[in-house]
């Protein structure tokens, strides 16, 4: 294994290993997330989050104390960073609080079915017929769909 110019095997070893403690943190998160806030809109399974979310805790126990006996240092560093960047957050959201209805108007432009209730196996198949830049409606283009009356998902995205 040849060794970058200026960074050892360790060094990449650390890095990789607080990248492996932020992961998963954040899928717990996100499955959290997607258990309180969205579970009956995508029709997920309740027992399949909850077992990610557990699976995940248990990988990342096992992680942090197999870190700890080699390398306590990047365990506390992981530590810190992750209540800095929860810090950073909290704080932004104080001094940004989400407008009233500020996400309902998100999901209002998406395109049907997702705001029809749709399941996760509608989205993902239009997803597969249309892909994500396009439209049954005909192709984007700037400012709209071709009929001009059918704002999307894409639209605030360039090119």
């Amino acid at each position: 294994m040849t060794e970058l110019p200026g960074i050892t095997v360790d060094e990449t070893n650390r890095i990789a290993s607080l990248g492996a403690f932020f992961y998963l943190v954040m899928d717990i998160i996100i499955h959290f997330g997607v258990f309180w806030h969205l579970r009956e809109e995508i029709d997920a399974k309740g027992w399949v989050l909850l077992t990610a979310i557990a699976l995940d805790a248990v990988v990342l126990a096992a992680f942090a104390a197999m870190k700890w006996q080699s390398d306590p240092l990047i365990v506390l560093v992981g530590i810190v960073g992750m209540g800095l960047a929860f810090s950073v957050v909290r704080v932004f959201l104080g001094r940004n609080p989400a407008r009233q209805g500020a996400q309902d108007g998100h999901w209002k432009r998406l395109d049907p079915p997702i705001t029809g209730g749709g399941s996760l196996q509608r989205v993902i198949g239009r997803l597969a017929r249309h892909g994500p830049r396009s439209s049954p409606h005909g192709p984007r283009i700037s400012g709209g769909y071709r009929d001009g009356n059918r704002p999307g998902l894409w639209n605030d995205c360039p090119g």
